[in-house]
C-alpha cells in the first residue's frame, strides 16, 4: 500500500505527501523492530527518516521537521546509538520551538506537540535500556495527556518500562488501568502487544489473575474482530500479525489523503510540489526499498 502511495505522492510533484509517507513508513518499520532481534527493521526506519529529510528540507513546517527528527530519534534509540537519538530529541524539541508556529497544520501533523515529543523520549530510553529514566518521563506526560488513547498509550509504554525495572507488581497495576480504555473502544493493537508482554510475565503477582482474565478476553475478542490468530498463551514476539493491522490501517489513511491531494492537484493544474529547480520527487523517491 506504501509503494502506491509514493507513486501517488511522485505522480503528484507534492514533497508534502512524499514525506507524509516517508515518516509513516520509518514509524512503522521501527514497530516492526521491536518484534524480533534484528535491527535491519530499524536501520530501514532511519533510511527512511533521512529520506524524509530530504524531501522535507525545503517546507517551512515546524512540526513536520519536528516529526522527522522524531523518527531519527526512534530508529537511533532502537540502534542503541545513544548520542544519535539525544541529538534528535533535542532537533524535535527545537523545530518546534522555532516560530512562528503552523496556524493550520494538516490534520496528520497535529499531534505533533511537547507531548509527543516528551512520550517519544521515554520510549527511547527504553529502547536504550534505561528504564528508570523511561518510567520518569512516562509519569511526568501522563499527568499532562486528556487523550484517552494517548493515555493508553504512554501506561501501556509506563508498564513496560515498570517491568524493565523489575517492579512486576506495579507494572501489572499500570497495565490493568489501561484496559478500561481499551474495552470502552481504543483499538491499538500496538498498545495491546506492549501489554501483553506484562501479561506473560504477571505470574502470581497481585492482581494479576483480574488483569490476565481481561486482557485474555480482550485480545479473543479483538483476534476475532480482526480474523487474527490467537493462542491461549502467545509468544511476547507473536505480535506480528496484530501489527499488521495497525500498518494497514496507516498505509490505507495515507493513500486516501494522497489520492484526494493528487485529484485537487490535477483539478487545479499546479505544481504545488514545485521543487525550485530540483530533480522530480519520482527521481529519488526509493518508497523504502533498498537501493541496489
Amino acid at each position: 500500500m506504501y509503494e502506491e502511495a509514493c507513486e501517488l505522492a511522485a505522480e503528484a510533484g507534492d514533497a508534502v505527501l512524499a514525506a507524509h509517507v516517508l515518516t509513516n513508513q520509518s514509524m512503522l518499520y521501527a514497530e516492526m523492530a521491536h518484534t524480533g532481534p534484528s535491527r535491519e527493521p530499524a536501520r530501514q526506519a532511519l533510511r527512511l527518516a533521512f529520506q524524509a529529510q530530504e524531501e522535507g528540507r525545503y517546507i517551512p513546517m515546524a512540526r513536520l521537521h519536528a516529526l522527522i527528527a522524531l523518527r531519527h530519534a526512534s530508529a537511533a534509540s532502537l540502534l542503541g546509538d545513544k548520542t544519535a537519538f539525544q541529538a534528535a530529541i533535542m532537533q524535535a524539541r527545537q523545530e518546534l520551538d522555532r516560530g512562528p508556529r503552523d496556524s493550520d497544520p494538516p490534520e496528520w501533523l497535529r499531534f505533533v506537540d511537547e507531548t509527543e515529543i516528551t512520550g517519544t523520549e521515554a520510549r527511547g530510553w527504553l529502547n536504550l535500556g534505561d528504564a528508570h529514566r523511561s518510567a520518569r518521563l512516562y509519569r511526568h506526560v501522563l499527568a499532562d495527556v486528556p487523550s484517552t488513547r494517548n493515555r493508553a498509550s504512554y501506561g501501556a509504554g509506563l508498564a513496560d518500562a515498570l517491568l524493565k525495572q523489575g517492579a512486576r507488581q506495579d507494572a501489572v497495576a499500570a497495565a490493568a488501568e489501561v484496559l478500561p480504555a481499551i474495552e470502552g473502544g481504543v483499538t491499538s493493537m500496538r498498545c495491546l502487544n506492549r501489554l501483553r508482554i506484562v501479561r506473560q510475565a504477571a505470574g502470581n503477582t497481585t492482581g494479576a489473575q483480574e488483569f490476565c482474565g481481561r486482557f485474555d478476553a480482550l485480545e479473543r475478542t479483538l483476534a476475532a474482530s480482526y480474523g487474527l490468530p490467537f493462542e491461549d498463551t502467545p509468544d511476547a514476539r507473536a505480535a506480528i500479525p496484530a501489527l499488521w493491522h495497525d500498518m494497514g490501517h496507516h498505509a490505507a489513511s495515507a493513500r486516501k489523503l494522497m489520492q484526494m491531494e493528487l485529484r485537487t492537484w490535477r483539478r487545479s493544474g499546479s505544481e504545488r510540489g514545485s521543487r525550485h529547480g530540483r530533480e522530480p520527487v519520482r527521481d529519488r523517491l526509493n518508497c523504502g526499498k533498498r537501493r541496489a
